[in-house]
């Protein structure tokens, strides 16, 4: 990946993380009832079982809280990444941003999409958005991280890695990332 599209995906990242987006700020999602709750239940409990059972709960929020039409499109649209159609998939969520551009799960799975297609700009930009309507989506975190694994810049991913870690300690892989990443570079870690 050239320097030029590293230094944009770290400028996008450092955006995101002074919680603006590159253009207008994205209209905000209403508060979904019970996530604050369980957010602080996530970061407190030392059973991996129960914080499981807590990742899932926080999950299945953040895919029902869409509208109705935006919840249809984004099934439809994991059919279809699951048998392959990356195309179909990736208009049906071009919809739903249009539809509903404060729905932060709508704006994740096109990123995943995104960079499952080889177009990691456009990953790192739907997860600008999607940290902009939900700083705490832990997952959309992670991914930014891994994104700046690819494009070779390990201190940002070890900062995405430590945002996400920080939000949801219970993600033994990332943590095994973020200590790798944490000798490469120096750095710190939470």
């Amino acid at each position: 990946m050239s320097r030029f599209f590293a230094s944009l995906a770290l400028g996008l990242f450092l955006l995101l993380s002074a919680s603006c987006s590159p253009t207008a700020p994205p209209p905000r999602p209403e508060p979904v009832v019970g996530l604050d709750r369980l957010f602080e239940r996530l970061r407190s409990t030392d059973n991996p079982a129960e914080a499981q059972a807590i990742e899932a709960a926080i999950r299945h929020l953040w895919a029902k809280t869409g509208p109705q039409v935006a919840n249809t499109l984004m099934a439809h649209a994991m059919d279809a990444a699951h048998q392959g159609q990356h195309r179909i998939a990736l208009a049906l969520l071009d919809r739903v941003v249009m539809l509903a551009p404060s729905f932060p799960e709508g704006w994740a799975m096109r990123a995943s999409l995104h960079f499952l297609s080889d177009n990691p700009m456009a990953a790192v930009a739907d997860l600008a958005h999607t940290l902009a309507l939900e700083p705490r989506h832990f997952a959309a975190l992670a991914s930014l991280g891994y994104i700046m694994v690819e494009m070779n810049e390990p201190k940002a991913a070890l900062q995405a890695f430590e945002l996400s870690l920080a939000v949801n300690p219970h993600q033994p892989d990332l943590m095994d990332q973020a200590k790798r990443l944490l000798r490469l570079t120096g750095g710190r870690l939470i």
